[in-house]
């Protein structure tokens, strides 16, 4: 935190994409886990098969399971802790296009 690099363009588009499909704002000063990503990296397991439902807002209608494995998996690449293993914005693009 604090240094700015392409890797954080990346780092913000996860954060986006969570916003996208949890419906949760990036910081509430009223939940436990004050940002987003502490609040999936705390409150979400990796290994949770059911992980779309589990964060998915259903206010916002239905996601197809698979569209929403992939956003999922994508965004928490982005949120990666150490910036050398986020992916740049590029290959987030060639991932969105598979």
């Amino acid at each position: 935190r604090g240094d700015i690099s392409i890797k954080l363009d990346s780092f913000s588009f996860g954060v986006v994409l969570l916003e996208l499909l949890t419906g949760l704002k990036p910081y509430d000063e009223d939940r436990e886990a004050k940002d987003l990503v502490s609040y999936i990296e705390e409150y979400i397991e990796d290994d949770d098969s059911d992980v779309v439902n589990t964060i998915h807002d259903k206010s916002i209608g239905q996601l197809d399971e698979r569209i929403g494995l992939q956003l999922y998996a994508i965004s928490r690449k982005c949120i990666e802790h150490f910036k050398k293993n986020r992916p740049t914005m590029t290959e987030v693009l060639e991932s969105l296009e598979r």
